[in-house]
């Protein structure tokens, strides 16, 4: 008779035990999991500081200015622009430039090694 209270009072201790076992898991999950939040937030955080720093970095006004002040250019005058203009392509120019390619392949350096080294 003395057996059956004894293990009652057995199997509440283990039972008692592996739940302060558990809640004190609970609580030390819960913990990393507001640490993690808060480091999340703090990247989130310099992520944005970052993203407009590099859009203030980036911006042709101070791109110009740094150009000037530490590179020493200047900006171009409209007489210091060349302008090219190109005619649209006629149909048979892709034959004419075939043409050109043929006439120019012997003056490249694979032409140049083939004459100055005939048997290979």
């Amino acid at each position: 008779m003395v057996a059956r209270p004894l293990f009652f009072m057995l199997l509440t201790l283990i039972l008692a035990v592996g739940y302060i076992y558990c809640d004190a898991l609970m609580q030390a999950k819960g913990k990393d999991l507001t640490d993690l939040k808060n480091d999340t937030a703090a990247v989130e955080r310099e992520n944005a500081a970052l993203k407009t720093e590099i859009a203030k970095l980036s911006s042709t006004r101070r791109i110009e200015e740094v150009a000037r002040r530490e590179l020493g250019m200047v900006q171009a005058g409209e007489a210091d622009i060349v302008y090219y203009t190109t005619a649209k392509a006629a149909p048979d120019s892709a034959e004419k430039t075939k043409e050109k390619t043929k006439s120019a392949e012997g003056y490249g350096i694979f032409s140049v090694f083939k004459r100055l080294f005939p048997g290979s």
